[in-house]
């Protein structure tokens, strides 16, 4: 496969899993902290409330299920790692973040054009990581560098 396909698949994967790690612990502790409001309120009136706990028991399961299908999806794009990949790799994704901090664009447009990248393959065949690295530069450099590894 060609070594530009095999360092995008690598930062889109490492970028999406970096990105979606957090989102399990926070909507965990959301589902926890409802439960515990649930759990209080039934408490002090009338065991009828437990009946409540049945939507965020629904949203979290979907959210869990969409959760592990970027994580899987994920993993499965990754190509063959090794320290000096994941390094490289680790190096030009914090160049991503600065190019988004001095933009402006916030975190969720990037976990969405990042994750919509590694759920359906674009028809042009760029995808966002691979636009910003047709950035001159120090970014351009490290593509290159990454590059090299595959």
């Amino acid at each position: 496969m060609n070594a530009s396909v095999l360092a995008i698949r690598a930062i889109t994967s490492q970028y999406a899993l970096r990105l979606v790690q957090p989102l399990l612990w926070i909507g965990a502790g959301i589902y926890i902290l409802l439960m515990v409001i649930i759990g209080w309120i039934a408490s002090v009136s009338s065991d009828w409330w437990w009946l409540l706990a049945i939507i965020p028991t629904v949203v979290a399961a979907l959210g869990a299920a969409a959760w592990v299908t970027v994580y899987l999806l994920a993993k499965r794009l990754a190509p063959e790692m090794n320290r000096k990949r994941t390094a490289a790799t680790k190096k030009f994704i914090k160049h991503i973040d600065k190019v988004a901090e001095q933009a402006a664009t916030p975190r969720f447009v990037i976990i969405g054009r990042v994750i919509k990248d590694v759920v359906v393959r674009p028809t042009s065949g760029k995808t966002f990581i691979g636009e910003i690295a047709q950035e001159p530069g120090e970014m351009r450099r490290d593509f290159d560098e990454l590059r090299s590894l595959f």
